[in-house]
């Protein structure tokens, strides 16, 4: 770390493990609450219906009259013990001054009004080195009647009569509802604040045969002895249960040590009102604060010792240390499992069990922490080598390593340590007192030996510079003491593990009280019996899975390879001879065309054929023998074509005298059939540069026109209409593969978001402006976001034409050779599998004028410059254009705006094989996940969506080898939405059941709650019943 340490409370962190015994280790250097509402049970605390009456709350008569009270003031005065004949008060001077007080209120029907309204208050859990419980706010900011009438009483008449009885002058109470379930507990403390000058607990019990709580429940206030330095000790020197109606108070001063026992019955909870009666400043003000640990440090020692002896080889490695290093560095802890060498480990362990009970010395004052330690100076054998080891310059060396202190080397500066051996049994605990954060910086190494269930669990947190012990529960009226020193660290215990924790100064710690857990026995033998006979059995039954029959077999025996493609190639030309050889050699050309079943066929005998004038009527006579479909193809002789082939709008071509059956094999295989691209998207193999991209049944054509200065610019174009005119009739003719809603949109003030380049030029303007190649994409990125294309679940076809301002106008796309590329003043370029943009510079003309005087400008977008460019694009977007790349091939020009025959048929020969082999691969991806992972739930909707789609498989291959292209698209289109229909479908993870081992795998974020307890009590009741100790030893170095 060096001077880049960390401090320990800019992070929050928690670990779970199992608790053990502990060695704690801090070194130091020489610098260069879970707040919520909850509360008592109606059904724990409601004894019987509350009174309907008006409630009574009145003090007991016998205690108000001057036979009762002057005898008692006497004795309060005289620091004499006072008893009442009927015993039901009692007034005892040892350890300090406290009275009992029995039928505390006149009526004590009254309780069941006050639980009444106790069950409406609106509780906070507190939780802290201290306490654990709930309590309420104070009395008199809670609108309840009745304990609002209890606190006015409290005021109006039990202070003056306090007064009476104790000769104090008071001012003023606070009180709060308190309740302690079981395990619950509020440890050792004086109550000594300020203006305090009497502190009282009136007790609630009244349910039949607990109204006085027996020894074994818990819950009993506990008073303390103090030594001759005034700290308090154990055992406790006197003790009350809880009793229904039963008043304690008692004076507040330096020796009024007390707290409440853990509560141990899981029945019922401990109910009290509490509170003090205030007066002057407190004369007793100064308090008793502990001194806490570390006792002394002291410098290392240099000993014979190696790490080798001691650590795990594994904590030796460079690169390990360095992982270590910058964990601490980040987290400021880390925890290693393991650390010692097992045998080292074990021998340490039963020697540290082996010491008898009485060299094991109580840790004091009891308000600062109880628990026991060693005398390290009796320590011998391995116990002494390993503590000799522990505060070794070798030690000091490893933990430089490990943090980056100063703890060796050059820069140290008189490093030290302290070592405590301590031992934690049931009762244990340490309190954060005004000492109890560290003045310096610090390094705590701690290690547990022997853990056990709870036992030494360490909470690290940052204390405020100013704050004090008085949260609401014992020191103050209503502090969240949590929120304002959070727990930043929870250290649970784990065998073997060394636990390292850079301490920054002003950070506090503190050890939880260790619950006496006996209570937990029972109730998680219960619990487990509950899980295990009536839960587990439920949720097995509850977690059958309904999985509809599929054909697992088959479908994983589809091949995309099985595809056969058939179509039939008519070939005629005026001598049969040579038709005949062009058939044969065409034959042999395609004789390894593994996915194509091609029937040459020559055609022969066309009646008529030498009247014919125009290549059309010689068409039209053919076709009369040789008939067309879908997919087919004729080549014909012409012998008056220049050309070597020459493609029609239909599904023809003309061929001279001279063309060979090697360029019609060219043709056919690199652009009619496309065969190359078809093995592509058989064996998914995109090497040969064709990319398959799954296709879509449903698309979206978006159009949008950008202004990104209206009020500069204002031009007319009718977009939609000439969107229809264009685009919707080109569209029209593919709606049979996939749908496509064309829809248009005007989107203003949407910038381009790239830097122009000025270029002058000798142009109206005198200078453009241009954009690269390279920006194009990002152009793409700054208007994606404003063209709302993600609102829809279809793919999108963008199609932008963008109008830039006249102060960059005319902006130019410049390639990156520097050519400039544009076409009557507009410039395009397109993104595959997003669209394209049309960049439409305005007139010049008017830019000029419009530059020169700041007026706006006003014109007409061309449409058919657009939507050519539009057109152009869409064909490359949807594939459906071909280029033919073939010298001595030419094609015939388009007169409508739709697709070539041939071309179409391409189209949708490319769509039906990519629709078979997408489904394909979906059917089988699917059904291997059903298969391996078999508690997933297959409803009727799912298994039908599959089953269809493997019927309309076969179907639309059966229909392909038939060479019916149309009837095989459409079945393949089915198959594709069914299958993904099936794998998309929610209920496949909203309907998750897991039976099995995997059952438990796949719920352990839900079960988690239920079988950590589980497990834990389990492991608790096996330490319980065949003795194992229940203490934990921790080795504490500072």
């Amino acid at each position: 770390m060096g001077s880049r340490n960390k401090l320990l409370y800019m992070h929050n962190f928690q670990r779970n493990g199992v608790v053990g015994s502990l060695v704690k280790i801090e070194c130091k250097r020489t610098a260069s609450n879970d707040e919520h509402e909850a509360g008592p049970s109606p059904k724990l605390l409601k004894p019987t219906e509350p009174s309907t009456s008006k409630v009574n709350i009145k003090l007991n008569h016998e205690y108000l009259g001057e036979n009762f009270i002057e005898p008692f003031r006497k004795s309060w005065d005289k620091d004499l013990e006072f008893t009442t004949d009927t015993k039901k008060v009692q007034l005892l001077t040892q350890p300090f001054k406290v009275c009992a007080m029995q039928d505390f209120l006149e009526d004590g029907s009254a309780i069941k009004d006050i639980i009444d309204d106790m069950l409406k208050v609106k509780w906070s859990r507190k939780q802290m080195d201290l306490y654990e419980l709930f309590q309420s706010v104070d009395l008199s900011s809670i609108e309840l009647p009745v304990l609002q009438t209890f606190m006015e009483y409290m005021k109006t008449t039990v202070m003056p009569w306090m007064e009476r009885l104790s000769g104090i002058k008071l001012k003023h109470v606070s009180a709060s509802c308190s309740m302690y379930n079981c395990g619950d507990y509020l440890l050792l403390h004086d109550d000594l604040v300020s203006d305090r000058q009497i502190a009282f607990v009136y007790y609630m019990s009244p349910w039949e045969g607990v109204e006085t709580w027996k020894d074994d429940m818990g819950g009993a206030l506990e008073l303390f002895n103090t030594d001759k330095d005034g700290y308090p000790n154990f055992p406790t020197a006197r003790k009350f249960n809880p009793r229904n109606n039963q008043l304690i108070f008692f004076k507040v001063g330096a020796k009024s040590f007390h707290q409440v026992a853990e509560v141990t019955t899981l029945d019922y909870p401990r109910l009290t009102i509490n509170g003090w009666f205030h007066g002057d400043e407190n004369s007793e003000s100064s308090r008793v604060l502990p001194v806490n640990f570390p006792d002394k440090f002291v410098a290392p020692v240099d000993v014979e010792c190696c790490l080798e002896q001691f650590v795990n080889e594994n904590y030796l490695r460079d690169e390990v240390k360095a992982n270590i290093q910058s964990q601490i560095e980040d987290e400021s802890e880390i925890s290693l499992t393991g650390f010692l060498l097992p045998d080292v480990y074990q021998q340490i362990t039963r020697d540290i069990e082996s010491i008898d009970s009485s060299e094991w010395v109580t840790k004091k004052p009891a308000n600062g922490q109880y628990y026991e330690v060693l005398d390290l100076g009796k320590l011998t054998g391995s116990l002494q080598a390993f503590v000799e080891f522990l505060s070794s310059k070798v030690m000091f060396q490893l933990l430089h390593e490990y943090t980056e202190l100063d703890l060796a080397g050059l820069k140290s500066t008189e490093p030290k340590v302290t070592i405590e051996i301590q031992k934690w049994n049931k009762g244990c605990y340490t309190i954060l007192t005004d000492n109890s954060s560290n003045s310096k910086n610090m390094l705590d190494v701690i290690l547990y030996i022997n853990a056990s269930e709870n036992v030494g669990v360490i909470n690290y947190i940052a204390q405020d510079g100013e704050d004090e012990d008085d949260v609401g529960i014992i020191y103050g009226e209503d502090n969240n003491y949590k929120d304002q020193n959070p727990v930043l660290l929870t250290l649970t215990p784990m065998d073997n593990t060394l636990n390292i924790i850079y301490r920054t100064e002003g950070t506090s710690r503190f050890t939880k009280y260790v619950s006496k857990q006996k209570w937990q026995i029972y109730a998680s033998l219960a619990f487990i019996i509950v899980v295990i006979v009536i839960g587990v059995p439920m949720w097995w039954k509850t977690t059958e899975v309904y999985r509809v029959s599929l054909a697992y077999s088959a479908i994983r025996n589809l091949k995309a390879t099985s595809i056969r493609i058939s179509c039939r190639i008519g070939i005629y030309t005026s001598d049969p001879a040579r038709s005949s050889l062009l058939v044969q050699e065409l034959k042999s050309q395609f004789e390894n065309e593994g996915y194509f079943n091609i029937k040459f066929e020559q055609i022969t005998n066309v009646p008529e054929a030498d009247t014919a004038r125009t290549p059309v009527a010689l068409e039209t006579l053919i076709k009369k023998k040789f008939t067309l479909n879908p997919g087919d193809f004729l080549f014909f002789e012409w012998s008056k074509l220049k050309d070597d082939i020459l493609l029609t709008t239909e599904r023809s071509a003309l061929i001279n005298s001279e063309t060979s059956a090697a360029q019609i094999a060219v043709l056919l295989k690199g652009s009619l059939l496309q065969t190359s691209k078809i093995n592509s998207l058989i064996n998914g193999d995109e090497r040969l540069g064709y990319q398959s991209t799954p296709p879509h049944p449903k698309y979206d054509v978006l159009i949008s026109v950008i202004n990104p200065r209206p009020d500069l610019m204002d031009f007319h174009w009718d977009v939609k209409v000439s969107a229809e005119m264009y685009l919707g009739s080109y569209l029209n003719h593919l709606q049979n593969l996939s749908e496509y809603t064309l829809k248009t949109q005007w989107r203003f003030q949407v910038p381009f978001e790239f830097q122009p380049k000025q270029i002058r030029d000798t142009s109206l303007l005198g200078r453009h402006y241009a954009v690269t190649e390279d920006a194009l994409p990002h152009i793409i990125t700054s208007i994606e976001k404003n063209l709302g294309s993600g609102i829809t679940d279809n793919p999108c076809i963008n199609l932008v034409i963008y109008i830039p301002p006249c102060d960059i106008a005319p902006l130019h796309i410049y390639k990156n050779s520097g050519e400039k590329s544009s076409h009557n003043n507009i410039d395009a370029f397109i993104s595959e599998k997003w669209g394209s943009v049309v960049i439409h510079n305005p007139p010049a003309q008017l830019c000029k004028v419009a530059n020169e005087h700041g007026t706006k400008i006003h014109f007409d977008i061309k449409s058919r410059d657009v939507m050519q460019i539009f057109l152009a694009h869409l064909m490359i977007l949807t594939d459906t254009t071909v280029k033919v790349n073939m010298p001595g091939v030419k094609m015939t020009e388009i007169d409508e705006i739709a697709p070539k025959s041939w071309e179409y048929d391409i189209y949708v020969r490319n769509t039906c094989v990519k629709y078979l082999t997408t489904t394909i691969h979906t059917l089988q991806s699917l059904v291997q996940l059903l298969g391996d992972i078999s508690y997933i739930v297959i409803n009727d909707e799912v298994g039908k969506a599959i089953n269809d789609a493997y019927v309309k498989i076969g179907i639309a291959e059966e229909y392909l080898k038939e060479n019916n292209l149309h009837l095989a698209t459409e079945y393949a289109r089915m198959a594709f939405v069914a299958s993904e229909q099936a794998f998309f479908d929610a209920s496949l993870l909203a309907q998750l059941y897991f039976p099995d081992e995997q059952k438990y795998a796949i719920y352990i974020p839900l079960f988690l709650p239920i079988m950590v307890p589980v497990i834990s009590s389990l492991a608790m009741i096996k330490k319980y019943f065949f003795g194992k100790k229940d203490n934990d030893i921790k080795l504490k170095v500072n």
